[in-house]
């Protein structure tokens, strides 16, 4: 939806969704399934073998953000956008701890299990849940064909008149954080949308 506001001032409002099915996830093939018992009683699927890494499509992405858009055109010698997103992303793609950008093949990422890649759904890295972006530029009004210096001569308009001063800033909110550990992963019999389980390996 786009609204004028005032002359040359509008305000645009987005929605922008999207699914993501069949994304690559890494897993390793030779994980013991979980088990709540301890030691865990379950065998070890290729038992001359440590890690099995075998890359599938079964992973997806859930994106929604809301976009405002405040746009000014040439007014009094100022020009300026300032927009802002307010965005939530889940999804399994990342892991079970995401914190980075991770590559098609994410050796370095574990999933905490494998047969139940689900249950890694959480907030993705890459996503700042709040995201202002304001970008201005305002004519200084001194030169020719402007409020002040009309009489200067040309040197003067070279040296003091047609100044513009811009200026870029961004604001927005840190990554999500989970908290993990490379040890150990515990049981969590419950959980929220955005949390996730940790298991005993």
């Amino acid at each position: 939806m786009e609204c004028e506001l005032a002359p040359s001032l509008t305000l645009r409002e987005s929605y922008v969704g999207m699914s993501s099915y069949c994304m690559s996830q890494t897993v390793d093939l030779n994980q013991l399934e979980p088990s709540a018992i301890s030691p865990n009683p379950n065998p070890k699927p290729y038992l001359n073998w440590e890690r099995i890494l075998s890359t599938t499509n079964d992973s997806h992405v859930n994106y929604n953000g809301l976009q405002s858009e405040l746009n000014m055109r040439a007014r009094r010698g100022l020009t300026f956008q300032a927009s802002h997103v307010w965005a939530k992303n889940l999804g399994n793609v990342g892991g079970d701890a995401p914190t980075t950008f991770n590559p098609e093949i994410i050796y370095g990422t574990p999933v905490a299990n494998r047969f139940d890649v689900a249950a890694d759904r959480g907030n993705m890295a890459g996503t700042r849940r709040n995201r202002f972006l304001l970008s201005a530029m305002y004519d200084l009004p001194v030169g020719q064909n402007r409020k002040f210096g009309s009489h200067l001569n040309r040197f003067a308009d070279l040296a003091i008149g047609g100044w513009s001063m811009s200026t870029v800033i961004l604001w927005q909110t840190g990554a999500p954080s989970s908290e993990h550990s490379s040890i150990a992963w515990r049981l969590s019999p419950q959980r929220t949308p955005g949390q996730r389980r940790l298991l005993q390996l």
